[in-house]
């Protein structure tokens, strides 16, 4: 005796075992990365990632640094790869190394170095904190007036 099935239910179920919905992740600039006053002169100093403060070389770096706070928004537990790229400005002989601080809401907390990608999920929030502080070197002496901006990338996948 043979038996018939009905492909449209076979069908049915395969659309619903493989649809997904997207989520699209977006990077928020919370406070800008400053490392405050610097004496005109080559140097370096280094910035706590957690709290701003300069740790290193305070006598290059004066006052009223602040360290940069990004936020990861996307959809909750989701886990990404981050990687934070090396700033150098080749007109004033500068580079900055960032350290940094993955963070969410779980309270997972991941310290990492330029160039070296790190993963962590989103928290039960959607929110991946990422705190930035590092190594700032200015190979040569720098005019005194002179204000200096720099950009680095923030590399994000979700996994």
């Amino acid at each position: 005796m043979l038996k018939k099935y009905n492909l449209t239910q076979y069908l049915v179920f395969i659309a619903l075992v493989f649809s997904f919905e997207t989520n699209c992740a977006s990077l928020t600039q919370v406070q800008n990365l400053s490392f405050g006053s610097l004496v005109p002169k080559s140097g370096s100093c280094e910035m706590d990632p957690s709290n701003g403060q300069i740790i290193l070389g305070a006598s290059f770096c004066l006052r009223n640094s602040k360290q940069g706070q990004y936020q990861l928004i996307s959809g909750a537990n989701e886990r990404f790869r981050i990687r934070i790229y090396t700033s150098v400005d080749a007109d004033y002989d500068i580079a900055f190394e960032q350290k940094f601080i993955l963070s969410n809401d779980y309270g997972t907390s991941i310290d990492g170095i330029a160039g070296v990608a790190e993963e962590i999920i989103t928290g039960s929030d959607g929110i991946i904190n990422i705190d930035i502080g590092g190594i700032l070197n200015i190979n040569e002496t720098i005019p005194a007036a002179l204000s200096i901006s720099f950009s680095f990338d923030i590399e994000y996948q979700a996994l």
